[in-house]
């Protein structure tokens, strides 16, 4: 099990009200800042006017992608740690993710309680350096 370090600033990226809902009040009461994005424009709007250590973002978003919100993050000067939350396990999907850069990806349904320790694992193991990778073939 992971041990908590500190409080981080968390988006959570989902279409999903009542999933945005629980998971912003478990990372709350765990002791990190949290903002919601309700779409891909929405959070594009977040991404550009705030700083996230951590982005819980859905793939299958209304507008924008959340792969297209997946690589507007990792091209940020300081880019967050990025967790996928989705149904679609398909090998293209995940592969598109992985070339984009995603720190873990979360197939839903997720037993929403355990947010918490994948968020204090993914602090606690991943600086945002050492995530550069790249894919030469899939």
């Amino acid at each position: 099990m992971a041990t908590k370090t500190t409080s981080r600033r968390i988006l959570i990226v989902d279409d999903d009200r009542a999933l945005r809902h629980v998971l912003a009040v478990l990372l709350k009461a765990a002791g990190h800042t949290v903002d919601q994005a309700v779409d891909g424009h929405d959070a594009l709007r977040c991404l550009d006017a705030g700083v996230y250590d951590m982005v819980l973002l859905d793939i299958g978003l209304p507008g924008v992608s959340g792969l297209d919100v997946l690589a507007h993050a990792r091209a940020r000067t300081s880019p967050p740690i990025v967790i996928m939350m989705t149904a679609d396990d398909t090998p293209e999907t995940l592969l598109a993710a992985v070339r984009r850069q995603a720190y873990r990806y979360l197939r839903k349904p997720f037993a929403p309680s355990a947010i918490v320790e994948v968020v204090d694992e993914a602090i606690a193991w991943a600086s945002p350096a050492s995530l550069s990778i790249e894919v030469v073939s899939a």
